[in-house]
């Protein structure tokens, strides 16, 4: 699992049309986050954001990324702090990078930053559940693993096409996880079609980032469930971490859709 520390700013894909004081600023706040100096670096990001926001469009919209950076600086400087206020500066950073890949959604750089900070995010403080109309509805496919919920089996038919120069794969020279000037090569599917999907009964299947969820809980589960002060605390806040729900799983032997306490 990546450490919040080993994860680095991203120049901007605009950098060509930076003045050269804005470039140097942009080397200079680089040069803080390598030493740690996250304070310094958080503060150049966002002056130079502020200065790209200014200029012409494509520019502007691409400012979006040095906001992203300022964000993973002050998070790094507070995860041992204020580790609520730094989960939100990380969310924060992400939808900025989902706003700077508007404008060339494939933008290597960005695509893999957001992709750090998510499974940073997931790794280190668990997605959110959420109390809805009375029931804790359960996206997160790792509680599900947790179950040991048996998967699903599909058949279908697509098209692919190369990221970068729009062609079937098998005849471009593209190779997919590369980098072209900037762009990230990947294998995009098109025209999806399903011939069948079928539940796994006997057997998991080897790719466990796909199907099916455990039923939502019910307020009684989570009194079931959990100690009763975790249980009060999660009760009052109206939310529950997939963490604490995946830990509780194991430590109570829970398994299947319906959250059935199997023999140890």
């Amino acid at each position: 699992m990546p450490k919040v520390s080993s994860i680095n700013p991203v120049r901007p894909r605009t950098i060509g049309r930076l003045t050269s004081i804005q470039a140097t600023n942009l080397d200079n706040a680089l040069s803080h986050a390598k030493n740690g100096q996250h304070s310094k670096a958080a503060g150049l990001f966002v002056a130079l954001a502020s200065e790209m926001e200014a200029s012409e469009p494509d520019v502007a919209l691409d400012s979006a990324s040095m906001r992203a950076d300022a964000g993973l600086m002050m998070a790094q400087r507070l995860l041992n702090r204020n580790r609520d206020k730094a989960e939100t500066l990380l969310v924060e950073a992400a939808s900025f990078l989902e706003k700077a890949l508007e404008p060339d959604p494939y933008w290597a750089d960005y695509l893999l930053l957001r992709g750090r900070i998510r499974s940073f995010l997931h790794n280190e403080f668990g997605c959110r559940i959420s109390r809805r109309n009375g029931t804790w509805k359960i996206d997160c496919i790792d509680v599900s693993n947790a179950l040991h919920i048996p998967g699903i089996s599909r058949s279908e038919k697509f098209d692919l096409e190369c990221s970068i120069c729009g062609k079937d794969p098998m005849f471009c020279a593209h190779i997919p996880g590369q980098t072209y000037d900037g762009r990230l090569a990947l294998k995009l599917v098109k025209n999806l079609e399903f011939d069948h999907i079928a539940i796994m009964i006997d057997q998991i299947p080897e790719e466990r980032n796909i199907g099916l969820v455990p039923r939502p809980l019910t307020d009684d589960d989570i009194r079931e469930f959990f100690p009763e002060g975790k249980a009060r605390e999660i009760l009052s806040k109206g939310e529950l971490r997939c963490k604490d729900l995946i830990r509780v799983i194991h430590q109570e032997h829970l398994g299947g859709m319906n959250f059935v306490r199997r023999s140890r």
